[in-house]
């Protein structure tokens, strides 16, 4: 029966000390702490004065965080949330406009490949001259050029559009 009241008097005591050594906290926090130099060139940080120690300056301990009470945490949380979103988007956006740069640069290697490849003239796309053996380009070819020279201009038009949207996304 003994042994129960003294270990209820050493978790009291425990708890006293504990109590006392919080309590105690913010005043050993609030004192300032002060940077001396030693004559051989040391430094020293001390609450008291340092004999034979010249005083450099004074260190500010850091402040003790302040609680935030539920409202400032829910819209701190809510921040938080809106701006991972926004990142988000804009990571998809510029993503998106990557997509379309590779989309529209392979239009436009195809478009000059066709373009290059219509050089020649097909069949029934040259008429004859009066002199026999010579022919010249007709309407038809000059018309299939123009498409594909319009179906390069449309390529890269969207190619500098698809640069333009990706840079605005950056």
């Amino acid at each position: 029966m003994l042994r129960p009241l003294i270990s209820r008097a050493l978790m009291l005591r425990a708890l006293i000390a504990t109590l006392f050594a919080c309590g105690a906290m913010p005043v050993a926090l609030a004192q300032p702490v002060y940077k001396y130099q030693l004559p051989d060139g040391r430094i020293v940080y001390s609450s008291e004065a340092v004999p034979n120690g010249k005083l450099i300056g004074t260190v500010r301990p850091a402040p003790v965080p302040q609680p935030v009470d539920a409202d400032k945490q829910a819209k701190m949380r809510r921040d938080r949330e809106a701006a991972a979103q926004a990142g988000r988007q804009r990571a998809d956006r510029l993503e998106a406009a990557n997509a379309e740069v590779i989309a529209a640069t392979r239009m436009l290697e195809e478009a000059k490949a066709r373009q290059a490849a219509g050089v020649e003239p097909e069949e029934g796309e040259r008429s004859g001259t009066v002199r026999p053996g010579l022919s010249r380009p007709n309407s038809a070819y000059l018309d299939r050029q123009r498409q594909l020279q319009e179906d390069v201009e449309a390529a890269q038009k969207r190619l500098d559009d698809a640069y333009k949207a990706r840079n605005e996304a950056r």
